[in-house]
């Protein structure tokens, strides 16, 4: 729900209801400098709006490690610069990595269970750059959640970018 108010300069500016967002992306995985800051900034923007937000890695993409100049299935060296990151940007004890690619879904930071929870719980799910692969498992698991993707889709169809919408495309009920 939106509230109006005015500062004591005459400007208008919206009150927003407070939002849980995932923002999914590969700043682990790929730990270079660009890539960092592309992540980043979503994830501070969103915190300068209020939201509580969450940083998930759920791929089965294997991560780069900078300092070996490898790619290897091992994830220590993303959970460090995701747990470092978090520290920094104020999003401790709201990150995780999972590793798809092995048995288990291993994970660092949030366990699989409760990244489970946030998919389904969510407000919305930013996938920054569409890299993270939504397979119909984490699709069912979502049920229709709010995902903000260039390349989300399920099934052959586009999965809807918002989590309610009426006839011409717009969020119905607990609007942004």
């Amino acid at each position: 729900m939106l509230g109006v108010r005015r500062s004591a300069f005459g400007v208008s500016f919206f009150l927003m209801k407070r939002k849980r967002v995932v923002v999914m992306g590969f700043m682990g995985s790929m730990p270079i400098a660009g890539v960092i800051w592309q992540h980043i900034h979503y994830i501070v923007g969103l915190q300068r709006l209020r939201h509580d937000i969450y940083y998930i890695e759920d791929s089965a993409r294997l991560p780069y490690n900078p300092e070996t100049f490898e790619v290897t299935d091992e994830f220590d060296y993303a959970a460090k610069i995701l747990s470092r990151l978090a520290g920094e940007f104020d999003f401790k004890n709201r990150w995780a990595f999972c590793a798809r690619y092995l048995p288990g879904n291993p994970t660092a930071g949030l366990s699989l269970k409760k990244i489970r929870q946030l998919y389904r719980e969510a407000d919305a799910i930013l996938n920054v750059c569409g890299t993270q692969e939504f397979k119909n498992r984490q699709v069912n698991i979502c049920d229709g959640i709010a995902r903000f993707s260039h390349s989300a889709k399920t099934s052959g169809q586009e999965v809807s970018p918002y989590r309610r919408t009426d006839s011409n495309g717009f969020p119905r009920g607990n609007r942004w």
